[in-house]
């Protein structure tokens, strides 16, 4: 009998957008003009835009394999290491941070 064993792991997503009306105020600190300004936070969207794209082709047929959870500054991607470590490869994704060490930093006090 042959086993067959399925990594799965999990990764993060980072869109370029924020929150809108703070996005668009530091367009237009950053730009010469509100026409640029709008341009420039057109990219921003293209940009995001370009990436869930890319993440849905990419997950096309397997999305029973794929979990994701989103919050409001966060948006986590699990799955098939085979399927999702072409994402990270190029970019589209992060591997998630282990935060299980953050408490050795931490001295008490007494």
């Amino acid at each position: 009998m042959l086993n067959i064993f399925i990594v799965f792991l999990s990764y993060e997503l980072h869109l370029p957008v924020f929150k809108q009306g703070d996005d668009l105020s530091h367009s237009i600190q950053e730009t010469k003009s509100l026409q640029e300004a709008f341009e420039k936070q057109a990219e921003c969207y293209k940009l995001a835009s370009d990436i869930c794209l890319k993440i849905s082709e990419t997950i096309k047929n397997h999305e029973e394999n794929i979990n994701v959870v989103a919050d409001t500054h966060y948006i986590g991607i699990s799955g098939p290491t085979d399927i999702l470590e072409k994402l990270v490869e190029d970019g589209t994704l992060d591997e998630e941070e282990n935060d299980e060490d953050d408490d050795d930093d931490f001295d008490e006090e007494e």
